[in-house]
């Protein structure tokens, strides 16, 4: 079992190093199950070279409909943070899961 986050706020850091075929030069370190479709793998290096962001997103969103129908991995858990503060106080909880000082508001 995996526990994954996303520092970079970019799907192709999952795609390449967790979804990825491990023979893939430059990725799937994490693919431990060993998963390897090469539709998939042309989709994360067709997603590293994009350079339009609407065109990139839809590389994305096939790279995922693919693994996804594929079953690729199983999810088998998905990991909450629970965060409290007191009235008035306002923060976001980042995806990262990291808290911003900047952020903080009091009201």
């Amino acid at each position: 079992m995996l526990s994954w986050g996303v520092p970079t706020f970019d799907a192709l850091y999952t795609l390449r190093a967790m979804m990825a075929s491990r023979g893939m030069a430059g990725g799937a370190s994490w693919n431990t199950g060993g998963w390897s479709e090469p539709r998939f793998d042309e989709l994360v290096r067709a997603v590293e070279a994009e350079t339009d962001a609407e065109r990139r997103r839809a590389l994305i969103r096939e790279a995922h409909a693919l693994h996804n129908a594929r079953l690729g991995h199983v999810t088998l858990y998905h990991m909450m943070i629970p965060w409290a503060h007191r009235a008035g106080v306002r923060v976001a909880h980042r995806a990262d899961n990291q808290v911003q000082v900047r952020e903080i508001r009091l009201e």
